[in-house]
């Protein structure tokens, strides 16, 4: 009886084993890998950005926003729950309500010991956007404290989006 639950352990641990290979470790430290790890936890693992966004993973969430960013995102989101409303009704890690991500490039803008910008860049249904993410120093680590885009509206800030559905 023994013998026929070594094997079933055995199989659990590789399920175990080949799921943790697959998703992406929250391990990014830098400003630049982190967005480097937000792109590819929002592409899934087949590459075509069907599922959860980072920008909607509570663990990505709590290891990579900044407090200030964390609390007016959950507040908003809260209170849009209660109203049966949507403040945030797009992705704002692929800027879009339907994801087109193609020649994905992520680069450092600006960076000084306490602030970051990185910018990715990639092109969607044939049209070249920019999506700018702003860190700050916090707690030791780098932090996401505002995502912006620009469109045909100017710029959208994340931050000053939540701000105003208050």
């Amino acid at each position: 009886m023994r013998l026929g639950a070594f094997p079933a352990a055995l199989a659990f641990a590789a399920c175990l084993a080949v799921s943790a290979l697959a998703a992406p470790r929250l391990t990014a430290t830098t400003p630049r890998d982190i967005v480097v790890l937000f792109y590819k936890l929002s592409a899934g693992p087949n590459g075509k950005y069907e599922g959860t966004t980072a920008y909607d993973d509570k663990s990505v969430r709590a290891r990579y926003f900044s407090k200030a960013f964390l609390a007016a995102a959950t507040k908003v989101e809260a209170a849009d729950a209660k109203a049966n409303g949507v403040t945030i009704d797009w992705d704002p890690i692929t800027n879009s309500q339907d994801p087109d991500v193609k020649k994905l490039e992520i680069t450092v803008e600006k960076e000084s010991p306490e602030r970051s910008v990185v910018v990715a860049r990639f092109v969607g249904f044939g049209k070249a956007i920019a999506v700018h993410y702003d860190f700050i120093k916090e707690a030791g680590g780098w932090k996401l404290d505002d995502i912006r885009d620009t469109n045909d509206q100017g710029e959208t800030s994340i931050r000053a989006a939540l701000a105003a559905s208050k």
